[in-house]
């Protein structure tokens, strides 16, 4: 069970790594000021800006959501690693029990 756990936090960390890189892109790109420059002359530059602040603002809230479960599944991984070498340094001990043989109960 341990090492199903370890298995999908592992995963989980991969996914957040690529999660990350495409939130740190996307910050980026939003901070540049070639995005402020629009081609269409109907949107007012005004409503641009506001709408990228917004959309780099929940960027940054989900980049530092992501840092956070990056570092608790980090957290997860380390306790599930030491549960699985706690395991391996235990002995088994097998009691055997030996059973006495029964008596035929002989009726005469």
């Amino acid at each position: 069970m341990v090492t199903i756990c370890l298995a999908m936090y592992v995963v989980s960390l991969l996914g957040l790594i690529t999660s990350i890189g495409y939130r740190i892109h996307l910050l980026l790109l939003y901070s540049h000021p070639y995005i402020m420059s629009s081609r269409d002359y109907y949107v007012n530059r005004d409503e641009f800006y506001n709408h990228t602040v917004q959309v780099a603002c929940v960027e940054g809230i989900l980049f530092a959501s992501s840092l956070c479960v990056f570092a608790f599944l980090i957290f997860l991984s380390i306790i599930a690693r030491f549960a699985i070498k706690s395991t391996h340094t235990h002995q088994i001990i097998v009691q055997h029990i030996v059973m006495r043989p029964q008596r035929e109960a002989t009726s005469n």
